[in-house]
Protein backbone atom coordinates (compact mmCIF):
# COMPACT_ATOMS: atom_id res chain seq x y z
CA UNK A 1 0.00 0.00 0.00
CA UNK A 2 2.66 2.19 0.85
CA UNK A 3 4.21 1.47 -2.83
CA UNK A 4 0.88 2.62 -4.43
CA UNK A 5 -0.78 -0.45 -4.74
CA UNK A 6 -4.41 -0.73 -4.55
CA UNK A 7 -4.34 -4.12 -2.62
CA UNK A 8 -6.94 -6.18 -1.47
CA UNK A 9 -5.93 -8.56 1.64
CA UNK A 10 -7.92 -12.06 2.12
CA UNK A 11 -7.44 -15.30 3.46
CA UNK A 12 -8.99 -18.46 2.99
CA UNK A 13 -11.00 -20.22 4.27
CA UNK A 14 -12.59 -16.88 5.29
CA UNK A 15 -13.04 -13.75 3.12
CA UNK A 16 -16.53 -14.49 2.07
CA UNK A 17 -19.56 -14.50 5.04
CA UNK A 18 -19.81 -18.47 3.77
CA UNK A 19 -16.12 -18.53 3.59
CA UNK A 20 -15.53 -18.25 7.16
CA UNK A 21 -19.03 -20.50 8.59
CA UNK A 22 -16.65 -23.37 6.46
CA UNK A 23 -13.23 -22.05 8.43
CA UNK A 24 -15.61 -22.25 11.92
CA UNK A 25 -16.95 -25.92 11.10
CA UNK A 26 -12.89 -27.22 10.28
CA UNK A 27 -11.71 -25.65 13.22
CA UNK A 28 -14.14 -27.22 15.41
CA UNK A 29 -11.76 -29.41 17.44
CA UNK A 30 -14.82 -32.31 17.21
CA UNK A 31 -15.74 -32.15 13.65
CA UNK A 32 -11.51 -31.95 12.89
CA UNK A 33 -10.37 -34.80 15.29
CA UNK A 34 -13.22 -37.25 15.46
CA UNK A 35 -15.24 -37.36 12.32
CA UNK A 36 -13.97 -35.53 9.07
CA UNK A 37 -11.73 -37.33 6.66
CA UNK A 38 -8.71 -35.92 5.09
CA UNK A 39 -10.48 -36.09 1.68
CA UNK A 40 -13.91 -34.30 3.25
CA UNK A 41 -11.65 -31.72 4.71
CA UNK A 42 -10.32 -30.67 0.96
CA UNK A 43 -13.86 -30.53 -0.53
CA UNK A 44 -14.86 -27.97 2.33
CA UNK A 45 -11.40 -25.94 1.69
CA UNK A 46 -12.16 -25.83 -2.47
CA UNK A 47 -15.72 -24.47 -1.94
CA UNK A 48 -14.53 -22.18 0.39
CA UNK A 49 -11.74 -21.34 -2.08
CA UNK A 50 -14.52 -21.60 -4.94
CA UNK A 51 -16.86 -18.50 -3.61
CA UNK A 52 -13.39 -16.23 -2.43
CA UNK A 53 -12.58 -16.26 -6.07
CA UNK A 54 -16.30 -15.81 -7.50
CA UNK A 55 -17.12 -13.43 -5.24
CA UNK A 56 -14.05 -11.29 -3.92
CA UNK A 57 -10.83 -12.23 -6.37
CA UNK A 58 -11.94 -12.09 -9.56
CA UNK A 59 -14.08 -8.71 -9.30
CA UNK A 60 -10.71 -7.70 -7.60
CA UNK A 61 -9.01 -8.22 -10.40
CA UNK A 62 -10.98 -7.10 -12.69
CA UNK A 63 -11.26 -3.85 -11.05
CA UNK A 64 -7.23 -3.76 -11.23
CA UNK A 65 -6.46 -4.69 -7.79
CA UNK A 66 -3.58 -6.60 -6.20
CA UNK A 67 -5.13 -9.94 -3.95
CA UNK A 68 -2.73 -11.14 -1.18
CA UNK A 69 -4.40 -14.01 0.16
CA UNK A 70 -3.63 -15.64 3.20
CA UNK A 71 -3.29 -19.62 1.74
CA UNK A 72 -4.09 -21.14 -1.14
CA UNK A 73 -3.26 -24.37 -2.75
CA UNK A 74 -0.39 -25.04 -1.67
CA UNK A 75 -1.80 -25.31 1.43
CA UNK A 76 -4.33 -27.96 0.43
CA UNK A 77 -1.49 -29.58 -1.08
CA UNK A 78 0.52 -29.71 2.31
CA UNK A 79 -2.09 -30.54 4.78
CA UNK A 80 -4.89 -32.84 3.15
CA UNK A 81 -2.48 -34.48 0.36
CA UNK A 82 1.27 -34.76 1.79
CA UNK A 83 0.05 -34.77 5.82
CA UNK A 84 -3.56 -36.06 4.70
CA UNK A 85 -2.42 -38.65 2.24
CA UNK A 86 -4.78 -37.15 -0.71
CA UNK A 87 -3.56 -37.36 -3.86
CA UNK A 88 -1.74 -34.13 -5.08
CA UNK A 89 -2.99 -34.67 -8.94
CA UNK A 90 -6.70 -34.74 -7.37
CA UNK A 91 -5.94 -31.76 -5.57
CA UNK A 92 -4.48 -29.72 -8.72
CA UNK A 93 -7.56 -30.49 -10.40
CA UNK A 94 -10.47 -30.27 -8.62
CA UNK A 95 -7.92 -27.00 -7.49
CA UNK A 96 -7.63 -25.44 -11.06
CA UNK A 97 -11.62 -26.21 -11.41
CA UNK A 98 -12.18 -24.61 -8.02
CA UNK A 99 -10.37 -21.19 -8.58
CA UNK A 100 -11.42 -20.70 -12.40
CA UNK A 101 -7.94 -21.73 -13.17
CA UNK A 102 -6.61 -18.53 -11.11
CA UNK A 103 -3.00 -18.87 -10.41
CA UNK A 104 -0.92 -17.02 -7.91
CA UNK A 105 1.88 -14.76 -9.41
CA UNK A 106 4.05 -15.70 -6.38
CA UNK A 107 3.40 -17.80 -3.08
CA UNK A 108 5.69 -17.08 0.18
CA UNK A 109 6.39 -20.16 2.22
Amino acid sequence: RKKGLNLLVTREPGGTKIGEDIRKLLLSTKVRYKQMSSLSEMFLYMAARTHLVEQVILPALKKGRSVLCDRWIDSTIAYQGYAGGISIELIRVIGKGATHGLVTDLSLF
